[in-house]
């Protein structure tokens, strides 16, 4: 069984934290539902010279909306949980039922925002999983493409190699001098290679190829 499982506890958790991403998106359409109204109103809340009571009123009246949508869904939750609990029999003294939901209630409250909270960073983390593997793919499938251009094999030869002299690489690829020297030049200038000329023979190494990405999982 999970940390989660499947005891009343773990079902009030779960359903606590599901009702609070419901109670989340309501607030998101009532923020919403404010902002369209004060630009029909006052032109947008950034343009309210003249007329900052109004402005005021309607900061208050959605403060207060949001009050009442996390008292409704908190009595919900109560109540729902109060339902389970007499339904599977948990609690024998109905008398008591109130004060044993709203007990239940307080001990899996600040739980299931944790709970929500991994629930979504699993979410996300399937979604960035999906993404790199369609990158991942997209490069295969770029890189074979391009390999059929006689520049683009060259620099896909210095990718799978980690970089070499103009002499190995005019080996493996059967390439005159010439014509490598002009490849890694045009490639140099778009910023893919880079050649080292301060040994002797020149080396080359990639610095980037247009068939490979990454996601930066640390970034913003």
């Amino acid at each position: 069984m999970s940390e989660y499982g499947g005891s009343l506890h773990g079902v009030a958790l779960r359903f606590t934290a599901e009702m609070s991403g419901f109670k989340g998106e309501l607030k998101k359409y009532t923020s919403v539902f404010f902002d369209k109204l004060a630009k029909e109103l006052l032109g947008g809340r950034d343009e309210v010279f003249g007329r900052a009571e109004l402005n005021k009123l309607l900061i208050k009246i959605e403060g207060f909306v949001n009050e009442l949508i996390e008292e409704l869904s908190d009595k919900v939750i109560v109540t729902a949980l109060k339902h389970m609990q007499l339904l599977l029999g948990e609690v024998k003294d109905v008398r008591k039922l109130d004060e044993v939901s709203e007990e239940l209630f307080r001990s899996v409250r600040d739980p299931a925002e944790r709970y929500k909270a991994m629930q979504r960073i699993r979410e996300l983390e399937a979604v960035v999983e999906e993404l790199e593997k369609e990158i991942r793919e997209h490069g295969t499938r770029l890189r074979e493409l391009l390999a059929k251009d006689e520049k683009y094999r060259v620099l896909a030869t210095l990718d799978e190699a980690g970089g070499g002299s103009y002499s190995e690489l005019s080996e493996k690829l059967g390439f005159s001098k010439a014509k490598l020297i002009k490849y890694i030049k045009e490639l140099e200038e778009a910023g893919l290679v880079e050649v080292e000329r301060s040994k002797s023979p020149h080396f080359v190494r990639v610095k980037s190829v247009p068939w490979r990405l990454s996601i930066d999982k640390n970034s913003g």
